[in-house]
């Protein structure tokens, strides 16, 4: 239902249907929500043949209010018939649904989905099996339900069993290794094959088909996967995106994220996208000149939140011996160099900063907002190492920062900013170890 709501985010990384759509069209739209960014997504639909009589009841219930409930009924069943054979396929997914909406798909695999990436596992013996849940269904007087029919295969002795005299029957017993829930699903494997027919109402049951019997003549082979043998794979798009991405720096670099966001009252996806963070942490840039290399990364955002970045890149390296500027951005170089050129208001900004001005009076000597002004000055003491940050910082306040710092770490200004019960900003807490950096250098 949250698919009515209108999701509008492009970073959606994964979409999962606890349940199968009712038609090929919900379906093809509501996994389209994910991965619009161009990142990879997964999309995850969890299947029983369960769901195909819980669709034809609510189909049924909604059409009695219609003026023809049997057209409605039988063009509704007819999409979700669609949706069943999209579930029960074991062909490539990208290909039936190009197919599904009149579109050739030229290759052989697409590379993706659970059958192209042997994800899905073909039950060994297939037919047999097959045969023998047949031959159970037919060895009864009158149709049972699935539940009761996996119970006389599986060899149980009921009194329910006992008194209908099925303990007796030559298929009692014949599949007593097999697991109760992986029967359930080969029977239901069955419906969907239309092998066996499975009956509406409150107490449905199932029976043989007029095609079930060339099964069980040995006239007709059968293909069920295997339940139990899913085997979950990488795709090759997933593995190409993130090679040489440190996902521990990614990772780190989220949390930034989402810590500028809740400074800055607005959403994440705002400050940098995940193609952003993920090129952050695959070029690991320390310092502004080669962070403004990375695609995403423009002369407003730059002032605003690169300092702030390229710290975190720098204090992770740092705790994680690795070495900063392993690769290079890719933004245009002529995009970068148009970007660079002289910007005054920062050069004014650095002069007052020199002369000990504070940052109120140095934001409104230069028309811009805190944050950006608060941005120059931690800019202004990386670059110049004053001796001294008293300025700008009191001296107290500074020395109890480098204290939990020391505890918890430069990383991150919120584990500093909780230790401290929140009596000192984070403008003080990244400026102090701006300054600490700085001098260390």
């Amino acid at each position: 239902v949250a698919f009515g709501m209108g999701i509008d985010r492009s970073n959606v990384r994964l979409v999962v249907h606890a349940a199968m759509p009712k038609t090929v069209e919900h379906y093809q739209q509501e996994t389209g929500r994910a991965g619009r960014d161009g990142l990879e997504a997964e999309c995850v639909l969890l299947y029983s043949g369960r769901d195909v009589p819980r669709w034809e009841h609510l189909i049924g219930m909604s059409a009695e209010s219609a003026e023809d409930p049997e057209a409605v009924i039988e063009a509704q069943t007819a999409l979700l018939r669609h949706m069943q054979g999209y579930c029960r396929g074991l062909e490539c997914r990208h290909r039936t649904l190009s197919r599904y909406f009149g579109q050739q798909y030229p290759h052989e695999s697409c590379g993706a989905c659970d059958v192209c990436l042997g994800e899905v596992q073909g039950l060994p013996d297939s037919t047999t099996v097959a045969r023998k849940i047949l031959s159970g269904v037919g060895r009864f007087e009158r149709p049972f339900g699935v539940k009761y029919l996996v119970e006389v295969l599986r060899g149980a002795n009921t009194a329910t069993v006992r008194e209908r005299r099925h303990d007796q029957l030559s298929t009692h017993s014949l599949m007593r290794d097999a697991d109760e829930k992986t029967l359930v699903q080969l029977v239901y494997q069955l419906v969907d094959q239309g092998l066996l027919a499975r009956s509406t109402g409150e107490y449905p049951t199932v029976s043989l088909t007029d095609d079930a019997l060339p099964v069980l003549r040995g006239e007709r082979e059968v293909r069920l996967s295997d339940p139990g043998g899913t085997k979950v794979r990488r795709t090759a798009v997933d593995e190409a995106s993130w090679e040489g991405v440190d996902r521990g720096l990614f990772d780190h670099l989220r949390e930034l994220r989402r810590e500028l966001a809740t400074e800055q009252a607005i959403p994440p996806y705002m400050i940098f996208d995940d193609n952003t963070l993920r090129e952050l942490a695959q070029v690991r840039p320390g310092s502004l000149d080669t962070l403004v290399h990375v695609r995403g990364i423009g002369r407003k955002k730059l002032e605003q939140f690169g300092q702030r970045f390229v710290d975190a890149i720098v204090a992770y390296c740092q705790g994680n011996g690795l070495e900063t500027d392993a690769a290079v951005g890719s933004r245009p170089s002529r995009t970068v160099e148009r970007e660079r050129r002289p910007n005054p208001v920062r050069e004014q900004a650095m002069k007052l900063f020199a002369d000990g001005r504070t940052v109120h009076e140095v934001a409104e000597a230069i028309g811009r907002a805190r944050s950006t002004t608060a941005g120059y000055l931690s800019e202004y003491v990386e670059q110049h190492r004053p001796e001294s940050i008293d300025p700008w910082v009191d001296a107290d306040a500074a020395e109890r920062v480098r204290a939990a710092a020391r505890e918890h770490g430069h990383a991150m200004l919120r584990p500093i900013y909780e230790a401290l019960d929140g009596a000192i900003d984070y403008e003080t807490i990244r400026l102090t170890l701006a300054h600490a950096r700085a001098r260390d250098a």
